[in-house]
């Protein structure tokens, strides 16, 4: 699993969120610093999460045009998250340079 699945999972973990919105907590989290998600992947992302069946998306109107695809984390995806997690922490890493 890469890194931006991994993030978009985990943003997904906290609740249902339609792409835009991703891309606003991404932003707000300065979550870049750390992880290699552009706005131009998120939905590519997002993609092959559905395919693997990690989440799941449905179309809901949007009082400000075209109807949003919402995506949600499915069970799978949950566990999916959990185990990419331990195995992250499992794993010794040493901290970034200060200069960064």
């Amino acid at each position: 699993m890469t890194g931006s699945e991994l993030a978009l999972l985990g943003l997904l973990a906290e609740g249902p969120r339609h792409a835009y919105e991703l891309e606003r907590v991404i932003e707000q989290r300065q979550m870049r610093a750390w992880t290699e998600i552009a706005f131009s992947s998120i939905y590519a992302a997002l993609r092959r999460l559905e395919q693997r069946r990690l989440v799941h998306s449905t179309r809901e109107a949007s009082p400000r045009g075209p109807a949003r695809r919402i995506y949600r984390l499915a069970p799978a995806g949950r566990t999916a998250l959990c185990r990419a997690v331990e195995e992250a922490l499992a794993l010794p890493s040493s901290p970034p340079p200060p200069i960064l």
